[in-house]
């Protein structure tokens, strides 16, 4: 089947994605921030000891907006690509580079430039399937 292994890519990428989200969403309670912390000094960020209350809330920001994109994507997916895999990729990539750019930016604006090498896998999980869409000719859709 056209895009198949393409859509397989996709949705890991989006369950890594929501998962990630979901972690970083859970280190908002301290209990959890263990995690967040040792990502945080991972990427240079220098954290030591207890998240403050601003770093828990966008720590939960953040977990929210990656499980949503992570739920976008899986919906494109399942949903687009199998009809318009061509409006699927491009939603895809405008979605993945736009974060990248705007986070990677960010991270190295704060001091943390560490943080685009991660974002460079995220990108690559994404961008690589979405670019090797093909459009399915129409008598070949069914």
């Amino acid at each position: 089947m056209v895009n198949q292994s393409q859509s397989l890519w996709l949705k890991i990428a989006s369950g890594i994605t929501i998962a990630s989200g979901l972690a970083f969403a859970a280190a908002a309670h301290q209990a959890f921030a263990g995690s967040a912390l040792e990502f945080l000094a991972l990427v240079g960020a220098g954290q030591d000891g207890d998240m403050t209350t601003a770093q828990r809330l966008l720590s939960a920001i953040s977990g929210g907006v990656l499980t949503g994109f992570g739920m976008m994507i899986w919906a494109i997916t399942t949903r687009l690509v199998p009809r318009d895999p061509a409006l699927a990729r491009q939603l895809i990539l405008t979605g993945i580079l736009s974060w990248f750019i705007v986070d990677s930016t960010g991270s190295v604006i704060a001091g943390a430039a560490m943080n685009v090498v991660p974002n460079i896998g995220f990108l690559l999980l994404f961008a690589v399937p979405a670019v090797t869409l093909v459009q399915v000719p129409a008598a070949d859709a069914h």
